[in-house]
C-alpha cells in the first residue's frame, strides 16, 4: 500500500503488483503478489508480463497448492534472484518470512493469529496481521 508505494508513512520506492504474470528463463510463474524495488526495475510496463524477477512475493497457501509453493516455485525464485517470500496460510491464519541466502532459504520469523507483524522486505513498518484476516474477531481484544 502506500508506504511502500507512495511513500506515505514508510520508504517508498517498491512497484507491488497483483498475481503478475512472470517470464523467467522458461518459466512462467504468477504469484499471488510480486514486488519489486523501483531501482531494480527496469523493462518498463509495455508487455503483458515481466521479465525480471521480483524482489519479494507473496503466496497464498493452501492445501491444493502447498507442495508446488514449496517445490517447484521457491526453487524457480532461487535461481532468479528472488530474495524474499512469504508465505500466508489464511485457514490457520500464519505467516512465514523467508530469506535468501545463497541457494538457500532461511525461515526469518513466523508470525500467527491477531500479532503486529514487522518483517523484511517491510520491516520499515508495523501491522496487525488481523489485517490480513478482516472478518475473524481476534480472540483477545488487547491484541
Amino acid at each position: 500500500g502506500a508506504p511502500f508505494f507512495l511513500g506515505k508513512d514508510g520508504p517508498g520506492d517498491w512497484i507491488i503488483l497483483n498475481k503478475p504474470e512472470i517470464h523467467l528463463g522458461p518459466h512462467v510463474i504468477v504469484p499471488d503478489v510480486a514486488g519489486w524495488k523501483r531501482e531494480n526495475y527496469t523493462e518498463g510496463w509495455d508487455g503483458p508480463w515481466f521479465e525480471t524477477a521480483p524482489d519479494w512475493v507473496c503466496e497464498v497457501e493452501t492445501a491444493a497448492n502447498r507442495s508446488i509453493q514449496a517445490g517447484p516455485k521457491r526453487r524457480i525464485y532461487t535461481s532468479h534472484g528472488v530474495n524474499f517470500i512469504w508465505y500466508v496460510d489464511p485457514e490457520f491464519k500464519i505467516v512465514e518470512v523467508f530469506e535468501r541466502q545463497g541457494p538457500f532459504w532461511l525461515l526469518r520469523n513466523t508470525f500467527t493469529g491477531h500479532e503486529p507483524i514487522s518483517a523484511p522486505p517491510f520491516d520499515a513498518i508495523t501491522f496487525s496481521l488481523g489485517h490480513l484476516w478482516p472478518f475473524d474477531a481476534p480472540a483477545d481484544s488487547n491484541s
